[in-house]
């Protein structure tokens, strides 16, 4: 009988011993003192002992890369690499079976797209030339650019920013795009010359602006009365939008607005 007693007593206590456990709440946080250690030692330890030989800012991206920025990288050099040549003269260094396209008695497109790598001759390419490289694609779109100046009825006095060749493995496209007082003159004002892997003239595409007027405020003669206008509250829904004017736009296009400067829009393609 005691042995029975003394093992319920045994069991009950046990019970409550499991019950006890489960319900007290143990606090896992750590004290004040040891979390200020654990922090400085993996946080504020790094910090100030940092390699002071690591540069403090990421490089600048390089704008002639394939991921870099397509902002205007300058003026071209002073000294051009030729003078600007008539067509005959045009034809002879660059391409004899080259096609041209005029309006207004300017040259606005130059196609050599079917022409095969046999149709140019030697003295129309350039030996070793890359289009990998954007330094000779580079230098080798100036020195045509300044040929086909008078071709495309480029002014003396007009000024022009080469932008980063997009450059590949067979061919080199580089952008001129026209400005005033460094500001890029949009839509069109570019030319947009094509190289092969030869450095041959591929195709050369130009709507640059012949004559510019700047106007950098409003210039009505006398003020205008108001009219009245007609407000649409309700339409149906807009499918496609077209623009009021047609560009024959082939590199960056930007609009500045004429007062402040500031670059309201800039987008940029290119053609193949």
């Amino acid at each position: 009988m005691n042995q029975k007693l003394a093992l319920v007593l045994f069991a009950f206590a046990f019970i409550v011993a499991i019950v006890v456990g489960f319900g007290e709440k143990q606090d896992l946080r750590p004290a004040p003192a040891e979390f200020r250690a654990k922090f400085q030692e993996t946080l504020l330890k790094p910090l100030r002992h940092a390699d002071p030989a690591l540069p403090s800012n990421p490089p600048a991206r390089n704008p002639s890369s394939e991921h870099g920025d397509r902002r205007p990288a300058g003026a071209p050099p002073a000294e051009e690499t030729g003078e600007p040549l008539t067509r005959e003269a045009f034809v002879e260094k660059y391409g004899d079976r080259l096609r041209f396209e005029d309006y207004e008695n300017r040259v606005i497109r130059v196609d050599g797209s079917g022409i095969p790598a046999e149709g140019f001759a030697d003295t129309q390419k350039l030996d070793r030339f890359r289009p990998s490289d954007a330094t000779e694609a580079s230098a080798r779109a100036r020195e045509v650019f300044a040929n086909a100046r008078r071709l495309l009825g480029i002014p003396d006095e007009a000024e022009f920013i080469q932008h980063p060749p997009t450059t590949g493995e067979a061919t080199a496209q580089s952008i001129f795009q026209q400005s005033e007082n460094g500001i890029p003159l949009s839509p069109g004002g570019t030319v947009t010359i094509l190289l092969g892997p030869d450095g041959e003239v591929r195709s050369i595409e130009s709507s640059i602006y012949p004559k510019v007027e700047v106007a950098n405020q409003a210039s009505l003669e006398r003020p205008e009365a108001s009219r009245e206008i007609l407000y649409v509250t309700q339409s149906s829904p807009v499918a496609i939008v077209h623009h009021a004017y047609e560009t024959r736009d082939r590199g960056v296009q930007k609009v500045v607005d004429a007062q402040t400067g500031a670059v309201l829009l800039e987008r940029n393609r290119r053609v193949y």
